[in-house]
């Protein structure tokens, strides 16, 4: 009796075909749905054309079509992992090399030759600490591992994704060499504030915290407390950025996971600062520094 043929999910978007595994390829079509029933973030559509068929329509423009179709026999000479990141870059432009150290190898991306900041690519499988872009990609077992590395030599990953989905790896990295390669990494001098509010905080932490966040080049932050009575700030509180005139805005939830410990590094101080502060923001008590009320008790 014959093996039932292993599956596989083609994935066409434009004129590339990709294969995904049957779980990255539900992974898609399962987070396209979450999507397009919620925000709206990311997905404007999403269709079931058949059975073995989905249709995936992305904000961007672009269109994604998964079929579940028999895996094709597998054979030796493919192209390399190196090969086809560096065709893929190519086509934005982007220029990569091979780095080999101990057994690894990866394509570095986009070398700053002022601050050696750049990008790396390569594939890696989730049972070892190996790196690599010399083999074939192996769609059951490798990923992509797309990362940025700051001047400083700090490396931040930007996404790991299934073999079949080079392409978002490309345009990460194509959109961050787009903004001048922007440190990702914390200012060195604030790399102690990790978890400097595991056990909670006070109008005075808030002040010398946030103080020396502003110092270093991040964004004027404060603390909006519920209240402020003859013993101080108290009650609920929640942080948002404000700026020279007086305006708010939303913050990244990074910040308060980054400092109570949640987080070991938050996304870059330029990602702070969101939308501003759709509800009047009407504070009768400030300390003149980073904190405010919304109760004035003092009275």
């Amino acid at each position: 009796m014959s093996a039932t043929p292993r599956k596989v999910y083609n994935r066409t978007e434009g004129h590339v075909v990709t294969q995904l595994t049957v779980e990255d390829g539900m992974a898609e079509i399962h987070e396209a749905a979450l999507d397009r029933m919620g925000d709206r973030v990311n997905v404007t559509a999403t269709f079931r054309l058949s059975r073995t068929e989905h249709s995936i329509h992305y904000r961007d423009g672009r269109k994604v079509t998964l079929t579940l179709v028999n895996a094709p026999k597998a054979h030796k000479g493919g192209a390399t992992a190196a090969q086809l990141a560096t065709k893929a870059l190519a086509a934005h432009g982007i220029s990569a090399e091979t780095d080999k150290d101990a057994g690894n190898s990866w394509l570095v991306v986009g070398e700053s030759k002022d601050t050696g900041a750049h990008a790396v690519l390569c594939l890696h499988r989730g049972d070892d600490d190996e790196t690599v872009v010399e083999r074939t990609p192996d769609i059951f077992q490798d990923h992509w591992y797309a990362a940025t590395v700051d001047p400083d030599g700090t490396e931040l990953p930007l996404m790991v994704r299934p073999v079949g989905r080079l392409g978002d790896c490309v345009e990460a990295i194509a959109a961050w060499l787009a903004k001048g390669q922007p440190a990702r990494s914390l200012p060195a001098e604030l790399r102690d504030l990790h978890g400097r509010f595991a056990d909670g905080y006070s109008a005075d932490s808030i002040r010398s915290t946030f103080g020396r966040i502003e110092e270093a080049g991040g964004p004027f932050l404060v603390c909006v407390w519920d209240y402020a009575d003859e013993y101080g700030f108290g009650g609920n509180s929640r942080f948002y950025a404000e700026t020279e005139n007086g305006d708010h805005f939303e913050v990244s939830p990074d910040i308060h996971q980054w400092l109570s410990g949640e987080l070991k590094i938050p996304g870059p101080m330029t990602s702070w600062v969101c939308a501003p502060v759709a509800a009047p923001t009407d504070l009768p008590v400030s300390d003149d520094f980073h904190n405010y009320a919304r109760t004035d008790r003092t009275s």
